[in-house]
């Protein structure tokens, strides 16, 4: 790849970046909003929970 060429995709791949990031910052703040008291995080921890106890069914609330 020449010169240029690298600084297009290196261009490209920070804007990725930036949506990406600006989307995550969203998703965590709405996460927040929602009960999930530390965002993202919070959730990780319940999808884990879910998945190591499969026997939790959602009518056992």
């Amino acid at each position: 790849m020449s010169h240029n060429a690298l600084e297009l995709e290196i261009s490209r791949l920070e804007s990725i970046n930036d949506h990406l990031k600006t989307e995550i910052t969203y998703i965590d703040d709405l996460l927040r909003l929602s009960g999930f008291s530390r965002g993202l995080e919070s959730l990780k921890e319940v999808a884990m929970e879910m998945i190591e106890h499969p026997e939790f069914e959602e009518d056992e609330l």
